[in-house]
């Protein structure tokens, strides 16, 4: 089985960002999900603003800041789990690290997905290198996917 269920808050960033498309996203979460050889998997994505993320992150990691993403693991399978992702803070960040919005959301998706898999960058600084590492890898295996 696999499903992505994509649920999208109505967010005024239109004039930065053009008009998100849910199939091409859908499309690089399986390509992610392909490149890490799972083949059976459901999962939620929430695309959201900074307000609704802040008050996840608050509810959920006692953290009363907007994040970019949070990752919600299943231990259910094939349910791998639901994603948040702040399409503010994506956008903020984008232009932070001279990103498009494009790659910025892509890297947002992989991360969050590597979190739904297991993999954990604040554990050690061996397993920080193996999360970043993947990370890399995958976005060159994606980054010529459209999401917009």
């Amino acid at each position: 089985m696999k499903q992505i269920a994509i649920n999208y808050q109505s967010i005024n960033l239109q004039n930065h960002i053009g008009k998100l498309k849910l199939k091409p996203i859908r499309i690089v979460i399986k390509n992610i999900l392909s490149y890490m050889n799972i083949n059976n998997y459901q999962l939620s994505v929430l695309l959201c603003d900074n307000p609704l993320i802040q008050e996840l992150n608050n509810k959920y990691r006692n953290k009363n800041i907007p994040t970019d993403v949070l990752s919600f693991e299943s231990k259910e399978n094939p349910y791998l789990g639901d994603l948040a992702i702040s399409l503010e803070k994506t956008w903020e960040q984008s232009l932070e690290y001279h990103n498009s919005f494009q790659d910025e959301l892509k890297r947002l998706l992989i991360h969050g997905i590597l979190h739904l898999l297991g993999y954990d960058h604040e554990k050690s600084k061996k397993d920080e290198k193996i999360m970043n590492d993947i990370e890399k890898k995958l976005f060159n295996e994606i980054k010529g996917l459209s999401i917009c």
